[in-house]
């Protein structure tokens, strides 16, 4: 099991990815990519200029801009299809109604607190900038993404559901063999 450091810049009190960010297929999720530490150790990967960055935080940020509009228009469109379907139909399912509800009460609220994680990372770049470099240690055992050591559920989260982000890390432990 071989790991490769991954650069990431210091905003104040969090640390962001500075490789894979910029392969994170949705990139509404690129927010997720933050950290609360990293080692003082020259990172192994090239990071991405402070520029390129902040670029890409902002298109993540209006990309859920996007979706968030996208997800409320539709609730809104269903909402008034809804009591046409409760007075139109006969066979009216309660608990189809309410399973439709339930993930509406879902999806929101999640995109609200990515919403809010962009708001204040943005706000930290703006007022604080960049103030340093550091690196963690990523490595794979049996599928689960190892942090310095330790399984870590976001970048695990991240290979078991995000092509760009598994096929990068993929090619680079690859090439280290």
């Amino acid at each position: 099991m071989r790991g490769v450091r991954v650069p990431l810049y210091k905003v104040d009190n969090v640390w962001i990815d500075a490789y894979f960010i910029k392969y994170v297929e949705f990139k509404y999720n690129r927010v997720l990519m933050i950290r609360d530490k990293a080692d003082p150790i020259d990172p192994q990967l090239k990071p991405v200029s402070t520029d390129e960055l902040t670029s890409l935080i902002m298109d993540g940020y209006y990309d859920l801009q996007d979706l968030m509009r996208g997800v409320a228009d539709r609730i809104e469109t269903k909402r008034s299809i809804r009591v046409l379907e409760v007075l139109a139909l006969p066979a009216y399912n309660p608990s189809l109604y309410l399973a439709r509800r339930e993930n509406e009460a879902v999806i929101l609220p999640l995109l609200r607190m990515l919403n809010k994680l962009y708001e204040e990372l943005i706000n930290k770049i703006r007022s604080k900038g960049y103030s340093g470099i550091g690196s963690i240690e990523i490595s794979l055992r049996n599928n689960k993404i190892l942090v310095n050591g330790k399984i870590d559920r976001t970048y695990t989260y991240f290979y078991e559901n995000d092509n760009g982000f598994r096929s990068k890390l993929d090619e680079i432990l690859n090439a280290m063999l």
